[in-house]
């Protein structure tokens, strides 16, 4: 269990993303800056149960007018925008960076220290041509009007977007049923790290580094609490990068406005490479995973590409993917599922439908249904199929868990209805039917939940194969 302390729980009330309702962004980020500022005001009083030292409370509140500050200064910037003073803009952008560089998070990888991540992925939807290593990279310059606006995509500019595991990427993707991927190793010509801003903290974990290293460390403190307040004080700007889009059927999305300008700041910005982000995937295990994102705007061009990124990284020969071929390996466990439904069936059908028979002969047929619409691509959405197959998995360890509990509202309703069993034959049969449940149906919905993970493990990437473009 984490410690009790006031800016603690400012954190874990304040995580992204937000939604603004039907609020312009730019009234929602004063409404949302105002009462953040205030909560941190009411964390400085009465601090003595906190689990941080005094100290940071003092450096936190001297730090308070720089909170103000940046949130003034982002705010400037949606009023700049709709005033359409770009000039103005991109210099007051300039002047806000300028504070904000100081407090933000930077995850360097570097492949000359232990503990970073060199390997990355990166997908095409389709399989309908074979794709080379370069299609696989960002769109070339000559295809630029393919390029559409999204958080942190601007339209007509090339950027390069990876994902730190195979399973996020195919999310982001909007769960394809067939894709290409490869893999992109880290090893740059020249040996420098990649810089990236670093949006992708999740809070629950920054809480949890900071304890361990407070008891662990207690002779750096001054630097963990450094890492406290820099999370507070660059808060602002991620909030105003990470608002959920209200209606993506229209061709202005508001929220798109600052991630957007954060990443032109970065594209001229020699600092950093680009922008480590979490993903905005409504699935939870996508978010519960800590992967991340990396957006890597392109540069100088050369040939259509830039030539700092093809120099930063070897690609693997793609792979093309096909998600239902991925499933056929589990018909023989479907079979074990179909054999259960069917005995189960015929149990009810013989007069004895005791209480939950219904529901787990629902469950069943549900996920048998799941598995012929994969298998025979038979859907569209994809989130869908994965939040359905998720919920199966949920109600399985229910059934499982409480199965006493279960068996006592079975045993009483059987009594009144089937006045011919005994409680002894009652339990019998019930108990009969709960075990096979929990050795034959549990542990397929278990397994096929995890189907994200499969793709993992399924995918066959050539480690032999990795070269410069």
């Amino acid at each position: 269990m984490l410690p009790y302390d006031n800016i603690y729980t400012v954190i874990k009330e304040h995580r992204l993303p937000v939604s603004r309702d039907c609020l312009p962004i730019s009234d929602f980020l004063k409404n949302y800056f105002e009462e953040y500022i205030q909560s941190l005001k009411l964390a400085l009083k009465d601090t003595q149960k906190c689990f941080l030292r005094k100290e940071f409370y003092k450096n936190l509140s001297d730090k308070i007018y720089v909170i103000e500050e940046l949130c003034n200064d982002i705010l400037k910037i949606f009023r700049l925008y709709d005033s359409a003073d770009m000039q103005n803009l991109y210099s007051h952008l300039d002047n806000l960076m300028n504070k904000a560089e100081n407090y933000l998070f930077v995850r360097e990888i570097d492949i000359n220290k232990k503990n970073t991540i060199p390997n990355f992925y990166r997908i095409r939807v389709g399989t309908d041509e074979s794709y080379s290593r370069k299609d696989l990279f960002h769109i070339p310059i000559d295809k630029r009007h393919l390029i559409k606006s999204y958080r942190y995509s601007i339209a007509g500019y090339p950027c390069l977007y990876l994902a730190d595991s195979i399973q996020l990427c195919w999310f982001e993707c909007g769960m394809p049923k067939e894709f290409t991927i490869s893999q992109f190793l880290f090893e740059p010509r020249d040996n420098a790290p990649l810089k990236l801003i670093d949006f992708s903290k999740n809070p629950i974990d920054l809480i949890r580094e900071a304890t361990t290293e407070y008891y662990n460390h207690k002779d750096n403190l001054d630097l963990i609490d450094d890492y406290i307040l820099r999370y507070v004080t660059s808060h602002p700007l991620r909030v105003a990068c990470s608002v959920k889009v209200a209606d993506r059927n229209i061709s202005f999305i508001q929220e798109y406005i600052m991630p957007q300008l954060l990443l032109l700041w970065v594209r001229k910005n020699n600092n950093f490479d680009g922008i480590a982000y979490s993903t905005a995937s409504s699935i939870e295990i996508a978010r519960e995973r800590n992967s991340f994102n990396v957006v890597l705007p392109a540069r100088d061009i050369e040939n259509g590409y830039c030539k700092k990124l093809l120099q930063m990284f070897k690609i693997s020969q793609p792979v093309k993917c096909n998600i239902s071929q991925l499933f056929k390996s589990y018909s023989n466990k479907l079979r074990e599922v179909k054999d259960f439904t069917q005995k189960l069936e015929s149990i009810c059908l013989n007069g004895k439908p005791f209480y939950l028979y219904g529901e787990i002969l629902s469950l069943c047929k549900t996920f048998i249904l799941l598995y012929d619409c994969i298998v025979s691509e038979n859907y569209t959405d994809s989130e869908v199929l994965y939040q359905m197959t998720d919920t199966l998995n949920f109600m399985s360890y229910i059934i499982d868990d409480n199965k006493c509990a279960f068996e006592e509202v079975a045993t009483s309703q059987a009594k009144r209805y089937y006045p011919q069993l005994s409680e002894k034959e009652i339990k019998k049969e019930f108990r009969e039917v709960i075990e096979r449940f929990s050795k034959e149906v549990k542990p397929v919905l278990c397994d096929f939940m995890r189907y994200a993970n499969r793709i993992s493990c399924d995918i066959k990437i050539d480690i032999d194969s990795f070269e410069y473009i």
